[in-house]
């Protein structure tokens, strides 16, 4: 049994005879995001033994939380985030801190995706499907 913490599974293509319509035929379906404002990626898993048939499923924080709660707001002006609090209507106080929980999920608090993608796909590890860029961002606060 594997135990992945951090890592979603990457596992190859069905076994022979598998049919085409198998969602699972070409590999397993392998999701790394990106942060809110950066792209994300599917690929499909080739079961690589040496990874344990497992891929990252993310690139990763540059900072804790916390720390990532400080410095400008700005960065939030141009992504569309949804949440379940109008910021707009908020007390000046209270709109400040929600504005700095989101600071958490900011684009600029996430190491870049793109070169953990290529060291995915360099180690055969799994293969590029598509990248997708968000429209949107809800977060549940």
């Amino acid at each position: 049994m594997i135990h992945r913490k951090g890592a979603c599974p990457a596992d190859g293509p069905s076994p022979d005879g598998a049919s085409s319509e198998d969602p699972f035929a070409w590999g397993h379906p392998v999701i790394i995001p990106g942060s809110m404002g950066a792209s994300s990626f599917v690929l499909r898993g080739h079961g690589s033994v040496a990874s344990l048939c497992s891929a990252c499923h993310g690139a990763g924080r540059i900072a804790a939380r916390q720390q990532a709660r400080l410095g400008p707001t700005s960065e939030l002006a141009p992504l569309r985030v949804v949440t379940k609090v109008d910021g707009r209507r908020l007390r000046r106080d209270i709109r400040e801190e929600w504005e700095r929980s989101l600071l958490e999920e900011a684009p600029s608090r996430y190491k870049d995706v793109t070169p953990v993608i290529d060291t995915v796909v360099a180690g055969d590890v799994a293969s590029k499907v598509v990248r997708l860029w968000p429209l949107l961002t809800i977060k549940g606060l």
